[in-house]
């Protein structure tokens, strides 16, 4: 029996680029920029007053962006049925070098579902996600994954 996994490694160009976009854009519009702990950056006096907060604004809060997206959609039945096929799929992390993170572990029981996972912590610091899907589906599947920085590659391992 062949098993299929589901490899997120993170990319370090992806990453780089995001976060020259940030800084960036740190600066457009009127919000003040502010460290991932959420408290303003220290200016200049310069600065300071073009840069100054206006009644009621809140600063920026620093985006995150290792997120992973899952989504799955089993194929139609191709003729009538007199019962439907259950559709039922199961994504899980199989292995965490972090301790203490919570496991990726997510069931689509309808015809159609998608989650976002927010990678945070620990499990942001992780080179490499592993992702095993099982799935129930009668006449196949459409499975997608997608990650601002994480290359996504699926792996066969082949078992006898």
């Amino acid at each position: 029996m062949n098993e299929i996994y589901i490899k997120l490694e993170l990319d370090a160009e992806a990453a780089e680029r995001v976060r020259k976009q940030e800084s960036h854009f740190a600066r457009i519009g009127i919000q003040a920029p502010v460290d991932a702990a959420g408290q303003p950056l220290p200016l200049g006096e310069e600065a300071k007053g073009n840069l100054e907060l206006l009644p009621g604004e809140r600063p920026r809060v620093a985006a995150q962006h290792d997120d992973i997206l899952l989504a799955c959609a089993p194929y139609p039945s191709n003729k009538a049925q007199a019962v439907l096929p259950r559709y039922l799929t199961r994504v899980r992390q199989v292995d965490c070098q972090a301790e203490g993170c919570n496991l990726i572990d997510q069931t689509y029981s309808s015809y159609y579902g998608g989650v976002q996972f927010r990678i945070r912590g620990a499990m942001a610091e992780q080179r490499v996600i592993w992702l095993k899907p099982e799935f129930n589906c009668p006449q196949g599947q459409t499975i997608w994954v997608a990650s601002q920085v994480r290359k996504v590659s699926f792996v066969l391992e082949l078992t006898t």
